[in-house]
């Protein structure tokens, strides 16, 4: 699907638990660690909110000369300091989140474990302004699984958001950007934008001379007055966090960008971005 069709307003469809069917969906069933109340997101509504479309693959900013740095993966070792490097330079990203990294630590524990520092990690995200959004539980590829593993991947996250932060996300984006038709419509009657990017970085394969390339030639050097960017990144990786992250802020900023949200460069405003983990409502807390 193209940007201009992700632009296009579309009918939102009726969301609620019997139109989606989540009772059939499978939600995590970890282990409650104390301070963090049980929460189970399979029965929550899911209102159409604001006018970001729902059901198409959203690959572009609707607003001109902004710049959403996107980082996938985490959270990890390094996210901290990203979260510092970004702090210094006054600039707010999106960080697209993991629920459970097995594939980097088997012996690591998901983002609700509060032995794993990860709880933490996402409400200092949150007060600082970034944006949050959903990567699935353990990024598996969408497109190999079936209607219900996918609901499954993505309940599983949010109830581990819910009972970390109280809401959920209402931006997903896909593990490999692998999502046909019918992954797309999925993830739609589940209340979530598809949030994909059109610079991708491809900062995961080390290679940092590339990577700066890539974001010269699609960033710095195309002017910020008729054109805006959403970036992938990743702050698994070390070269990412410690030396490419204040490249891009550089770049970007040299060349007349400012440097927002995913949902700031789709105009949406913050409240919906999450939903309250009880009435599924924009979250206003």
């Amino acid at each position: 699907m193209t940007s201009e069709t992700a632009r296009l307003r579309v009918r939102k469809p009726e969301r609620s638990v019997a139109n989606a069917d989540l009772s059939q969906a499978t939600p995590s069933h970890a282990i409650c660690k104390q301070g963090l109340v049980r929460r189970n997101t399979s029965q929550v509504a899911r209102p159409a909110l604001g006018n970001v479309p729902y059901g198409v693959d959203i690959r572009s900013c609707t607003v001109t000369g902004k710049v959403a740095l996107t980082f996938d993966d985490g959270p990890w070792q390094y996210t901290e300091d990203l979260l510092d490097i970004l702090k210094a330079n006054d600039v707010k990203a999106t960080f697209f989140v993991v629920g459970l990294n097995r594939d980097r630590d088997p012996n690591r524990g998901p983002i609700d474990d509060p032995a794993t520092g990860y709880p933490a990690t996402l409400r200092r995200m949150h007060d600082a302004g970034h944006q949050i959004g959903s990567h699935t539980w353990s990024h598996a590829n969408l497109e190999t699984l079936t209607t219900e593993g996918r609901r499954d991947e993505i309940l599983r996250n949010e109830d581990a958001f819910a009972r970390v932060l109280g809401f959920f996300p209402t931006y997903l984006r896909p593990p490999f950007t692998a999502c046909g038709a019918q992954c797309v419509a999925d993830i739609g009657q589940l209340g979530y934008h598809v949030a994909n990017y059109n610079v991708d970085t491809k900062d995961f394969n080390g290679d940092y001379e590339y990577a700066r390339a890539v974001f010269r030639d699609n960033v710095s050097l195309r002017s910020p007055q008729d054109s805006s960017h959403i970036v992938l990144a990743h702050d698994v990786w070390e070269g990412t966090v410690h030396g490419f992250a204040e490249f891009m802020i550089d770049e970007a900023r040299r060349a007349g960008y400012q440097l927002i949200t995913m949902g700031e460069c789709l105009d949406d405003p913050a409240a919906n971005w999450y939903r309250d983990a009880i009435t599924g409502e924009a979250w206003r807390g």
